[in-house]
């Protein structure tokens, strides 16, 4: 947290409006706004995050990674002797994902942190647990989850602004 976010905390606690107050984020919208409003803005945001997470990580998967020596579906398949096999359950992941950077990011550095620890803890996770999993797959796999939060973090505080003026 900045001087500038300490500062504003501070003003905030000290004028016993309480956390609440701070408007973390601008869909926050004002006292006189329906209950209604932030959550239809809260729930764009979600579905913004979710298509975001998704499109640039089939981007990276199919046309990055492998272009970089990363072949994912073939790592999964040493890992396991088996080809990859999608199962609806695994789409969780990227519920908790969107959530996170919907809801725990103030802005696109914010996002990039949660990308990098998230990221972070599953590749060398990996990387300890799988062979498979290379010290250079960990390594490209943690950048690239930084970077996809910190663009997933751009378009949220790109959209953010904008709904609170259209509702």
């Amino acid at each position: 947290m900045g001087s500038r976010e300490r500062l504003e905390t501070d003003e905030a606690l000290e004028t016993g409006g309480g956390l609440a107050s701070l408007g973390r984020h601008s869909d926050a919208g004002t006292p006189n706004d329906p209950a209604w409003k932030h959550a239809l803005r809260s729930f764009i945001l979600f579905l913004a995050s979710l298509i975001t997470l998704l499109v640039l990580d089939a981007i990276w998967m199919k046309g990055i990674a492998p272009a970089l020596g990363v072949d994912y579906f073939a790592v999964v398949k040493t890992i396991q002797n088996a080809d990859v096999a999608w199962r609806p359950i695994g789409l969780i992941a990227y519920l908790i994902m969107g959530w996170a950077a919907t809801f725990l990011a103030y802005n696109w550095v914010d996002s990039a942190r949660i990308g990098l620890a998230i990221y972070g803890v599953f590749d060398f996770t990996s990387t300890f647990m799988y062979h498979g999993w290379t010290v250079k797959v960990a390594v490209l796999d943690c950048m690239w989850g930084t970077l996809l939060y910190a663009l997933t973090g751009l378009v949220l505080q790109w959209l953010r602004p904008r709904l609170q003026e259209w509702l």
